[in-house]
């Protein structure tokens, strides 16, 4: 009996060992996996930061690169990403050039925050300042019998000259902030730069007209810029006539938002745009007035907005977009954008110059103000870039829009 006793512990040890031998490389194996993700999450999570790092090191060093270095290695280590950065960028006469691989994680930032690149913008990067896009429309192809000759139809070229365009932001942070060390104050950082150039690309890629060293926005590229309300009858066959605005006694209904809405797509449809990437811009009252709006049964009248799509093609809202528009003495109205993204081309330098400055005046609302007296760095930043349609008939405006307008009703 006594000897069963035995033979059991040794039974029972031989098991242990024989699943401690199977179970724990499994579970090395299975925390070398965790370890890994927390490492591939810590670098995406220093990617996604390094630029608002090093802005805090370039303010620390006073704008020189090697002061700079030398105040990331001092407070993050020796191996710290910001400093392979700071060593890749390059000075520049006044300011500091972020290198192309580091620019990078700001685009990523920046495409989840502009409205026009987060849509699908095809993005060229372009070293010379200049790209020219030839166009070309009017080739047909033919069927043709047996020894008949190939009817030709002389294509029409055409050719679209893109030049940088130098938008400068410059974004005031008090001094107290860049002080921590924190990753929210890199992210903080980041994000303030991050926002000023978007708000402005946006408007000027939405709105811009050219002029006064902007580039052209859609409005200003495509031909079909509406003009009558709600939706009147093309009379004169030139296409420019599907607008919206309120209907009699300030009233409007749901088909005639749908029918103003769908004669936009028609429009690029009967122009043989493809559709390739649709989306719609609409303003922040517009996106409030749709989505909130039931019928007279109670039912949303357009529940495809809940999952980011209007007519099934999806929209972004911009605060780019205004809301005060007076056009023909119609007042407070805003605009409704349709583009197919996939024809909108951002040319662009893939790079940032960066300068700082504790002692530099900066204007706010008529107002200006020492970063000195104010305990601020001034952190201004350069982009190069500009904004063209390679086909100008791939976007359409609605204007006159009153949709979520006081005063106007929608039943």
């Amino acid at each position: 009996m006594e000897v069963n006793k035995m033979e059991l512990e040794e039974l029972r040890k031989l098991a242990q060992d024989t699943v401690k031998e199977t179970i724990d490389p499994l579970l090395q194996e299975k925390e070398n996996e965790i370890s890994k993700m927390i490492k591939r999450d810590k670098e995406a999570e220093d990617k996604s930061l390094i630029f608002g790092r090093m802005i805090r090191a370039l303010v620390n060093g006073k704008g020189d690169p090697e002061r700079a270095i030398y105040f990331a290695k001092k407070n993050w280590g020796e191996d710290d990403a910001v400093i392979k950065a700071l060593a890749a960028g390059t000075p520049e006469a006044g300011g500091f050039l972020v290198a192309p691989e580091y620019y990078e994680s700001v685009m990523t930032a920046l495409r989840a925050t502009a409205v026009v690149r987060r849509m699908g913008a095809v993005v060229m990067p372009v070293t010379s300042g200049v790209l020219n896009i030839p166009t070309m429309s009017g080739a047909t192809a033919t069927y043709v019998g047996e020894n008949s000759d190939i009817t030709v139809q002389s294509p029409t070229f055409g050719q679209i000259a893109l030049t940088f365009k130098k938008l400068a932001a410059l974004v005031p942070i008090s001094n107290d902030l860049l002080r921590y060390a924190a990753y929210d104050v890199d992210a903080l950082v980041r994000d303030d730069i991050v926002n000023a150039i978007a708000e402005r690309e946006d408007l000027a890629f939405i709105r811009g007209d050219g002029t006064n060293n902007q580039p052209k926005g859609i409005r200003t590229w495509t031909d079909w810029v509406t003009a009558e309300s709600p939706a009147t009858e093309d009379t004169d066959n030139d296409n420019l006539v599907w607008a919206t605005a309120a209907g009699t006694d300030n009233a409007l209904t749901i088909a005639e938002i749908t029918r103003d809405l769908g004669r936009l797509i028609l429009l690029l449809r009967a122009n043989k745009v493809k559709f390739i990437r649709p989306g719609w811009i609409i303003s922040p009252r517009v996106e409030y007035a749709l989505s909130t709006l039931r019928d007279s049964n109670g039912n949303w009248a357009f529940p495809e907005m809940k999952q980011g799509l209007l007519l099934n093609y999806p929209f972004a809202v911009s605060e780019q977009i205004p809301e005060n528009l007076t056009v023909n003495s119609i007042t407070n109205c805003t605009e409704v954008y349709l583009v197919d993204f996939s024809e909108a081309l951002i040319i662009d330098s893939g790079t940032l110059e960066v300068q700082v400055s504790d002692v530099a005046t900066y204007s706010s609302s008529g107002t200006v103000y020492s970063a000195f007296s104010q305990d601020q760095t001034i952190i201004r930043v350069i982009a190069r870039h500009d904004f063209g349609m390679r086909r100008k008939e791939a976007a359409a405006v609605l204007e006159k829009v009153e949709w979520g307008k006081s005063g106007i009703t929608i039943s």
